[in-house]
């Protein structure tokens, strides 16, 4: 569990130009520090950052989720801002290995398919099948190994493999892979 606030300049450790709509944040007047001064317009920054301690820790075998809310301001027609938007999202995250449950105790290594399998599986448990991936290009992605994800015309969110500079900068020794999905359908 993260907070809701994080450090604008986050967007530069994950490839975000400076137009690109995430950059929109909302800021906190009076922040409880300056690592917390907007409010979080998506999860990735906070997913990294949490990974990030762990691979400082020795652990690089790792599979995390988290689902919160991200704050998306808005404005009415004459320009006065409004409430913001809250949307429940859920933020995925594997990289390492990983092992199945026979007692032959089988070792993995996490790729593309094993989260995309995962989301599969949530989203089936929720009554929605027949997702669509279409190939998707994210900031903070690897080209080609990326993918928006669909139920019918709603893009849901995108998954993909982190470009390898980034996750040379958190000191992972393996690929890691991300996923964030709205659950606002």
């Amino acid at each position: 569990i993260t907070f809701s606030f994080m450090d604008p300049m986050r967007f530069d450790d994950i490839n975000i130009p400076a137009n690109h709509p995430l950059r929109n944040t909302l800021t906190i007047s009076n922040p409880l520090s300056e690592d917390q001064k907007a409010m979080r317009t998506t999860l990735v920054p906070n997913m990294l950052q949490t990974l990030s301690f762990n691979f400082h820790r020795g652990n690089q075998n790792q599979r995390l989720f988290e689902m919160g809310a991200v704050f998306i301001p808005r404005e009415n027609d004459t320009g006065q801002k409004l409430l913001p938007l809250e949307k429940l999202t859920l933020c995925l995250a594997a990289t390492g290995k990983w092992y199945n449950s026979s007692w032959q105790k089988k070792e993995y290594t996490v790729d593309f398919y094993y989260l995309k399998g995962i989301i599969e599986k949530v989203f089936a448990s929720l009554g929605i099948n027949n997702l669509n991936f279409q190939k998707s290009q994210q900031p903070f992605l690897h080209p080609g190994r990326a993918a928006a994800i669909f139920y019918k015309s709603t893009c849901l969110g995108f998954l993909g493999e982190l470009l390898p500079a980034i996750s040379e900068s958190l000191h992972a020794k393996n690929r890691v892979y991300l996923a964030e999905l709205s659950l606002d359908l």
